[in-house]
Order: structure tokens, then C-alpha cells, then sequence
């Protein structure tokens, strides 16, 4: 899937704009030991256009007994990563969708994908004394700080950065960055590696998830039927080849492995993300990925629609 391009100037909002390039430079490290380890773009893409069921609020949950996914984290940490465009509005047959567009459709649906993924992402792990992170990258919108920021919730926000330009591919690497810089701030990089060096990733946190704004999140994490946390989960296996491209979930073990296939050009080198399973396991191997829903097309559920799972609340696509 691809990320809608907004042709803004960067300008000074208060926050941290990121250079025109939008991505980072840094040298890869070694590769990580995997065995031992615990579970623990910018070409423009339309949004499909499916009913939005989601009522919206804010939420917190007291802790649960029962943990349901496999390797799901209880009493850990956990950084979420919001990337690409907000507020996207709707685009005519010949105009391209916009982000950052303030009228009341728009606030509305931006609204109810942020609501979602307070209530069935963040509570949900923090149900199991998880402790999350979250990091809010976006285009540059006045928006952003009142509309999305404050709905998270200020505490859990850590960090909040905007970037006016880059393609899908160094947009994630550059979001992926400010993770690392608050990482290495705040002692959540490996020792083996040393907290001042930013060209390293936060490994010590249990989960890293690597989200779109404009996803509504129908089922909460912790229900997933298929996915396993220990491993590289992305959302299912496409029709005919590689995997949706919405989201990226990994150990923070894994992550500097994702983000050189960024850098290498094997996952969203083109028009969309649908190698970037095949560009892990050849970073890595086949043990490493998995996806976090059979599709009824991949020996799955055959009663399952996907979209019931999670889906973009722009105009209607295609499965992958």
C-alpha cells in the first residue's frame, strides 16, 4: 500500500521538521543474534472506501488475567510508531487525496481511526502492565498536536515529530529515526550497543508497531487469530503475491533488520510494500515472519472478510 503525498513546504509548527530528504544516513550495525530472542513511501495510494462501524472514545482497561496471542508481551514495553499522513481527505476522480484537510468529513473519520487504535491497540496492551510508547510522525498539520495528540493521550505520547516531503519508503525510515533518537535518549537502545550511538534501534523494547493514521482497528490486538508477536507480522498474504503492506509489527529486536530492507530497497523500492516479507526473510530467514491473519485465500477462515480486521477509512481498494 502507499502513502498519499502532500506537497506542503516544511514549515515551523512548533515541532521538528525533517530535512527535505526526509531519511536518514546511518550506517547498519551487525547483524543481531536472532536465536535466543523473545517475543517477545512516496508514491500516493487510494483508500478504500468501506462502512466506518466504529463509534469512537477514549479508553483505558484494567489488567486482564488471560493473554490470548501468541507471544503477546505481559508486564513489558512497547513503542508504537504512527506514520505517513493524517486528516486525509476525500480526492475526485482526477484529484489525488489530500492530508491534513479540516472540514467536518474529515476530523470525523481521522476521529474514529485514532479512537480505534486507542481502544483496541494501546488499551489492549496496557491491560497486560505493558508500558507503550507511542511516537506521532505526520505531514506538517496544525491538526496533529490537538486532534490526534490529545486523543492518545499527552502521557503516552513521547515524542512528536513532522516532515514535509519523502517518499513512502523514507518516510518509515525517517519515522523509524525519531524512535531511535528518543531511544537513545532515554536508554532504550541494547547495551552491547551503547546508548549514545543513534545508528542503532530501540531492540529493547518487546514490540515495535509501525502504523498508518488513517487505519481503523476493528479487533483488538490481543484477539488476532493468527498472529504470532515473537516474530515480523505483517497483515496477510496478498491473492496472487507478497503481503499487504498496512502495517509492520516486530520485536524491537528485528527492527534494524526492517528498516535496511528500507534502505536496500527491498521492501517499498516500488510502488508499494507487498515485498517487504520476502525482503525479511532474505535479511533474515523463513522463522522470522509471519502474518497476523490467514486470509480465506491463503487456507484461512473462508468465511473471514480481511476488512473486518482492520482497514483505511479512504477510497475503497483492493485487497493488496
Amino acid at each position: 500500500m502507499l502513502l498519499l503525498l502532500c506537497l506542503f513546504l516544511p514549515v515551523a509548527v512548533g515541532l521538528h521538521i525533517a530535512d527535505a530528504h526526509g531519511h536518514a544516513r546511518e550506517r547498519s550495525p551487525e547483524r543481531i543474534r536472532l536465536e535466543g530472542r523473545v517475543g517477545v513511501q512516496q508514491h500516493d495510494d487510494p483508500d478504500e472506501n468501506v462502512s466506518d462501524p466504529y463509534e469512537g472514545g477514549h479508553f483505558d482497561g484494567a489488567p486482564d488475567t488471560g493473554i490470548h496471542g501468541v507471544g503477546f508481551p505481559s508486564g513489558g514495553r512497547v513503542a508504537i510508531v504512527l506514520r505517513g499522513a493524517s486528516f486525509r481527505g476525500k480526492g475526485g476522480k482526477y484529484r489525488k487525496n489530500a492530508s491534513c484537510v479540516n472540514d467536518t468529513e474529515s476530523l470525523e473519520r481521522q476521529g474514529r481511526a485514532t479512537d480505534s487504535l486507542v481502544r483496541n491497540v494501546i488499551a489492549r496492551f496496557e491491560r497486560y502492565g505493558n508500558e507503550v510508547d507511542v511516537v506521532v510522525t505526520d505531514r506538517v498539520c496544525n491538526l496533529t498536536d490537538e486532534r490526534i495528540v490529545s486523543r492518545i493521550g499527552r502521557e503516552r505520547v513521547k515524542m512528536q515529530s513532522q516532515n514535509a516531503s519523502g517518499h513512502q519508503r523514507t518516510n518509515i525510515m525517517w519515522a523509524i529515526d525519531q524512535l531511535r533518537n528518543y531511544s537513545a535518549e532515554h536508554g532504550l537502545l541494547g547495551s552491547e550497543y551503547g546508548t549514545s550511538n543513534r545508528s542503532y534501534v530501540a531492540v529493547k523494547y518487546n514490540l515495535v508497531l509501525i502504523l498508518r493514521h488513517d487505519t481503523v482497528w476493528q479487533v483488538p490486538i490481543d484477539q488476532w487469530p493468527d498472529a504470532d508477536f515473537r516474530k515480523v507480522l505483517f497483515p496477510y498474504q496478498c491473492p496472487k503475491k507478497g503481503v499487504h503492506d498496512l502495517f509492520a509489527i516486530m520485536p524491537g529486536s528485528y527492527l534494524q533488520f526492517y528498516y535496511d530492507i528500507l534502505k536496500w530497497k527491498w521492501c517499498f523500492g516500488q510502488d508499494d510494500g507487498h515485498d517487504c516479507m520476502k525482503g525479511m526473510v532474505e535479511r533474515t530467514n523463513q522463522s522470522t515472519v509471519g502474518v497476523a491473519l490467514r486470509a480465506p485465500w491463503a487456507g484461512g477462515n473462508k468465511t473471514l472478510n480481511v476488512f473486518s480486521m482492520w482497514f483505511t477509512y479512504g477510497k475503497k481498494r483492493q485487497f493488496c
